[in-house]
């Protein structure tokens, strides 16, 4: 595809330099960095007329000799670089004078192509390749004359402009479109998939990120006729699992037997596309929950299945306990480093590793119950089950989402996961009405399921508490901050050890009740 990008607050980010600008040229003290705040506190201090002047000012010197101080957006070059390297032609039209009406002796173009070239950008968008015109008229002209078949810009209106070439396709950069993405980093998976959506959809329409809290980039899209959702699994190097694969393969799994959830639609690489799910606001109860369970079990009898193991599956009790010490192992360095200042950690290491090696004795006196799961009791679980992947529809029935982890597995785990789950607010009487429910429906053909979660409900408490605390990891806080660059590092960090304490303090005061809540 032949790609084009605006340069101004589109490739080029002047939030600071503005407010650098303002403070160098003595208009504010401390200015905002935000420029809408800053030309505001301009017309406030100085009037309307001083006040616009102030603001040309700034304007020039920030488009022209101070150029050097602005940033590019985060992510701009990485995106580029993987456009480029898909065989993309980029291209670069940018509406800006060749000098400043305010001040005709500072220019803008060669401050621009400097600017450019020592960001690298030219590597990826070469000269020959970026063009300036004088005008939004001369832009869209160009824009045309280079027969782009899409062009990113942040002023909704160029795209929205009767001139605009209709064999183009427009894609607002933070503003108010139909197709619009808020980062570079949503840029990039937009037109990285772009071919292949437009062809999957027969035409896009509509293109907006959904706010998720999960594992993946969420984006709606509209067609002609239907809604559809993308989900962007990010897939780290180290990270051998194929979260893309098994979501695709449960879908298709859950399609065939016609349980509601999203239906397939394509799938490409880490990317999935799938039907989306008009939700009421009608809250999940534990009667919802209990009925998917039930209904869960009865499709899971199917002998015949493309469906893998889930990602952490369980089929012998030992396997709680090796991947419990697995997760301790795995965070032992940023742990010890964390205990000066967190001494309940020391507490949790020593509970922990003392509670799995206890178990694992146990289990030596008692091989009988370690012995692998029979195929009969499998279950095929979304492993990520709660109200905070369900929904109700428009028909009131419930649908579920987000099965990146799914795939068969021990009934004892999926339950012993909702139990403990940190990402929804439900009383532990309320979970253990579900888990309850689907144990006397369960028990005829499972008679050793009650036993089975008794042995394994503290130490998958325990899990939890590292699961929480997983952000101690590089890697895990690199994954969380691309998914959600707007929370910094600290405050992630401090959110999560905060609610691994709180989880830990509530395992140790429970003294184990949940075994004596099972029917």
């Amino acid at each position: 595809m032949r790609i084009g990008f605006d340069l101004d607050n589109t490739l080029i980010c002047y939030d600071q330099l503005f407010a650098f600008s303002a403070h160098k040229l003595s208009y504010l003290t401390n200015p905002p960095a935000q420029k809408q705040a800053l030309k505001s506190a301009l017309m406030e201090k100085w009037g309307p007329q001083e006040g616009e002047s102030a603001w040309q000012d700034i304007q020039a010197h920030s488009y022209g000799p101070w150029l050097e101080h602005a940033e590019l957006f985060p992510n701009v070059l990485a995106c580029l670089e993987h456009l480029a390297n898909q065989g993309h032609q980029l291209f670069i039209v940018s509406h800006k004078s060749s000098h400043s009406h305010f001040r005709p002796a500072i220019g803008f173009w060669e401050p621009a192509r400097q600017f450019l070239n020592t960001h690298h950008v030219c590597k990826w968008v070469p000269d020959s390749q970026l063009f300036f015109e004088q005008t939004r008229q001369s832009k869209i002209q160009r824009i045309t004359d280079l027969k782009l078949d899409l062009f990113v810009d942040d002023l909704a209106d160029v795209l929205k402009d009767p001139f605009f070439p209709a064999n183009t396709q427009g894609l607002c950069f933070a503003g108010d479109y139909p197709i619009s993405c808020s980062t570079w980093n949503e840029l990039e998976i937009a037109l990285t998939h772009w071919t292949w959506l437009n062809d999957s959809l027969g035409g896009i329409k509509t293109l907006a990120r959904i706010p998720s809290r999960g594992n993946g980039l969420l984006f709606k899209l509209n067609n002609q006729n239907q809604a559809f959702v993308l989900k962007v699994h990010y897939q780290p190097a180290n990270d051998p699992r194929n979260r893309c694969g098994a979501e695709w393969r449960f879908l298709n799994f859950l399609a065939i037997r016609d349980v509601p959830a999203p239906r397939p639609i394509a799938c490409q690489e880490n990317a999935l596309l799938m039907t989306f799910i008009s939700a009421t606001t009608q809250p999940v109860a534990p009667a919802n929950l209990t009925a998917m369970l039930i209904r869960l079990a009865e499709v899971s009898k199917a002998k015949e299945s493309s469906l893998e193991p889930a990602a952490h599956a369980r089929f012998r009790l030992r396997d709680f306990a090796h991947d419990l010490l697995k997760r301790l192992e795995t965070l032992e360095e940023p742990l010890n480093r964390q205990k000066h200042n967190h001494p309940w950690l020391q507490d949790f290491i020593t509970i922990t590793s003392k509670t799995a090696q206890t178990f694992l004795q146990a289990l030596a006196l008692n091989k009988e119950s370690d012995q692998p799961l029979a195929r009969p009791f499998w279950i095929a679980s979304p492993s990520d089950f709660g109200p905070h992947n369900a929904c109700l529809d428009q028909r009131g029935q419930l649908c579920l989402y987000d099965f990146e982890y799914a795939g068969w597995d021990d009934p004892v785990k999926l339950l012993a996961d909702f139990y403990w789950h940190l990402a929804f607010d439900w009383s532990r009487e309320e979970r253990m009405q579900v888990i309850n429910s689907f144990l006397q429906y369960r028990s005829v053909l499972d008679p050793t399921l009650k036993d089975r979660l008794h042995w394994v409900l503290p130490l998958v408490g325990l899990e939890w508490v590292l699961i929480a605390l997983n952000v101690l990891n590089s890697d895990q806080m690199i994954r969380k901050h691309r998914l959600d660059p707007t929370e910094s590092p600290h405050h992630r960090l401090k959110a999560r050890q905060d609610g691994a304490q709180q989880l830990f303090q509530e395992w140790w005061n429970t003294s184990f009740k949940p075994f004596q809540e099972l029917v």
